[in-house]
């Protein structure tokens, strides 16, 4: 009995018969346009959503004394109040819309701000909300933003001041509404389609 030995030619290896080339041509120009138009169409910029709990926050000093509160909360007890949180949302997405949750009982309201930095050379509140009133579990919206993140450039935190220490000024958590950029924006291939008789 004589074995057989394998193709050597794996099957993905194997090449089809190249199609003719003066059998192609280019569509005339609005039907390419029209499908570029669909392309770009499939891969528009889409709205997103980042949700994140208070408790993810570090805070920016040794002695801030950060305290766990309850279902995501967290609150300081030291003596620099100050935690942050690193954006990383794809570059040249637009925020729209922040939403600050809180557990705030305290006489004075704590500040959470979207802060661009630049490398140890500037920095900049591109956007601020604020704690509402003293009554306990709540949220305050800033809408209608039109902010572009530029990744290349800058970096992004969300930068949280409580404005009062302990319990009774407690951060639950932030939401941004953010605009992803278009892809294939800047590269459309040709469409090319078989001549037709």
């Amino acid at each position: 009995m004589v074995a057989h030995k394998p193709d050597p030619t794996p099957i993905s290896v194997q090449r089809a018969t190249p199609p003719d080339p003066n059998a192609l041509t280019a569509n005339s120009e609005e039907p390419a346009m029209d499908e570029a138009t669909e392309q770009l169409n499939a891969v528009a910029a889409t709205t997103d959503n980042l949700h994140v709990a208070g408790s993810a926050f570090v805070p920016l000093y040794s002695d801030a004394g950060v305290t766990y509160g309850t279902k995501g909360c967290t609150y300081m007890t030291g003596s620099h109040l100050y935690m942050n949180y690193s954006l990383d949302l794809p570059n040249h997405s637009t925020v729209t819309m922040i939403r600050l949750y809180f557990n705030d009982t305290a006489d004075t309201d704590g500040t959470l701000y979207l802060a661009q930095y630049d490398d140890g050379e500037t920095y900049e509140y591109l956007a601020t909300v604020n704690t509402s009133d003293s009554s306990g579990l709540g949220y305050s919206t800033v809408s209608g933003l039109n902010i572009e993140l530029d990744n290349v450039n800058y970096n992004y935190v969300m930068y949280w001041m409580p404005g009062a220490s302990g319990s009774t000024m407690q951060l639950c958590g932030f939401r941004i509404v953010y605009e992803r950029p278009f892809l294939g924006a800047t590269f459309v291939p040709a469409v090319m389609k078989n001549a037709e008789p």
